[in-house]
């Protein structure tokens, strides 16, 4: 991928990334014929209220399952009656993400793992992981920003970390993409 900067009129610029058109293809059709899978992981944990969905007339091919006009109302009600709130914000949450994570959320790691040493069919979470490397020259390190298949991603990976927070506790709260406010 090669890196872009995006002006945003009254807003600072985004660092988005321009992506081999061949390497983009062969990841979309992956994500294509994964897709029901794909999404149901990314709406688990029921944390997020930008979770993915696909609508039949779009401009984008994945949208947020909750209008942009109702987090605010969602969000108050998830408060309500609460005494304390965490709010965090994942840093610069695409470049950090690690390929293989991608393979352990969707897999998990034991899975994951083990299919890694297996001369078998690879799973669906290590031919996406390959994939996005292969966009990439190789790299591990981040995914693109800007593509819809990254939003997809995003969720798929921090749907399990949702999961994770709710079987530690903390069953209340909001996530919008990687902004999390627990109650």
């Amino acid at each position: 991928s090669t890196p872009y900067s995006l002006a945003r009129p009254g807003s600072l610029r985004r660092r988005m990334a321009v992506l081999n058109p061949l390497a983009f293809y062969r990841l979309a059709k992956e994500v294509v014929a994964s897709q029901k899978r794909l999404l149901r992981l990314a709406a688990r944990g029921g944390i997020a209220i930008s979770a993915p969905i696909v609508k039949a007339k779009n401009s984008r091919a994945i949208e947020y399952a909750v209008s942009l006009t109702e987090f605010p109302r969602i969000r108050s009600q998830r408060r309500v009656a609460k005494c304390s709130a965490l709010t965090t914000d994942v840093s610069r949450f695409y470049p950090s993400i690690y390929t293989h994570s991608l393979d352990w959320a969707i897999e998990g790691k034991a899975k994951a793992k083990a299919s890694m040493r297996s001369k078998g069919k690879p799973s669906l979470g290590s031919r996406i992981d390959k994939l996005i490397q292969a966009g990439q020259e190789g790299q591990t390190r981040g995914i693109p920003i800007g593509p819809d298949t990254s939003i997809l991603f995003a969720h798929v990976l921090l749907g399990a970390v949702d999961k994770r927070l709710q079987a530690g506790g903390f069953a209340v709260g909001t996530r919008f993409m990687d902004d999390y406010e627990l109650v």
